[in-house]
C-alpha cells in the first residue's frame, strides 16, 4: 500500500479501509490496555531491561491483535530482533555505492539478513495459520485479505504477504521508537513525569486510559 499506485493502491485501500475507520479503531481500546497489563505485569522492582526492545514487542502484539485478530506474543522478541537487522543492513546497503550488489556476496552480514527475512517470513506463515484455523469469516484486516487473495479482488499470494508485512512493520515499530523517547525523556524529566501522573490520576481516577 505504501509503493504501489494506481488503480492497484485505490483497490487494495479499499479493501483496507474499513479497519482504519474510527468506529474500528475505538474498538481497539480494550486489547491495548490489556498488552500493556501482560507487560506491566512480566515486570519486577529492580528489573533491568532493554526498553526500546520492550516497546517493540509491546506494539508488535497489540497491532497483531487488533488489526489481524491472532496472537504472536511468543514469536514478538525474535521477530523484533530480526526487523532491527533487516533495517540496519538496508540503511548500510542504500547508503554505500553498489551496496546491492556488495550485499549478494556470502558476507556475514548477507547471511544475517538473510537469516532475519526468512524469520520474519515465518512469522507472517504463523498468522496465516492461525487465521486458517480460524476461518476467514471474521472483519479482521487478516480475513480481508487472504478472502481477497482467493481471487475475488485480485490479490495475489505475494499481494496478501506483502500488504501484511507493511501493515505489521508500518504499525509497530514507528510506535514503538516513539513511546521508548517519550519514556526516556519523562525519566529525564521528572516534573513533566509527576505532571503526566497528575493528569491521568485527574482524568481517569483508577480506570484504564483507554
Amino acid at each position: 500500500l505504501l509503493t504501489s499506485e494506481g488503480e492497484q493502491h485505490l483497490r487494495h485501500r479499499r479493501l483496507m479501509a474499513p479497519l482504519f475507520h474510527q468506529r474500528a479503531i475505538a474498538t481497539y481500546g480494550d486489547q491495548m490496555v490489556a498488552a500493556t497489563q501482560r507487560m506491566q505485569r512480566a515486570w519486577g522492582d529492580g528489573d533491568r531491561f532493554d526498553l526500546h526492545e520492550q516497546m517493540m514487542q509491546l506494539t508488535l502484539s497489540i497491532v497483531a491483535r487488533t488489526v489481524f485478530d491472532v496472537d504472536i506474543d511468543e514469536d514478538a522478541p525474535a521477530f523484533g530482533h530480526a526487523l532491527s537487522d533487516v533495517i540496519a543492513i538496508l540503511s548500510r546497503r542504500t547508503a554505500m555505492p553498489w551496496g546491492g550488489a556488495l550485499y549478494r556476496m556470502p558476507l556475514p552480514s548477507s547471511r544475517r539478513f538473510v537469516r532475519s527475512q526468512t524469520l520474519m517470513n515465518a512469522t507472517i506463515d504463523e498468522m496465516f495459520a492461525q487465521r486458517r484455523r480460524r476461518g476467514l469469516g471474521g472483519g479482521d484486516l487478516l480475513s480481508r485479505l487472504m478472502s481477497a487473495g482467493d481471487g475475488a479482488d485480485g490479490l495475489s499470494e505475494q499481494d496478501v504477504r506483502d500488504e501484511t508485512m507493511t501493515i505489521l512493520l508500518a504499525g509497530h515499530e514507528t510506535t514503538a521508537v516513539w513511546l521508548t523517547w517519550t519514556l526516556m525523556a519523562l525519566a529525564q524529566h521528572p516534573h513533566w513525569a509527576e505532571a503526566v501522573r497528575d493528569e491521568v490520576r485527574r482524568v481517569a481516577d483508577d480506570r484504564p486510559v483507554i
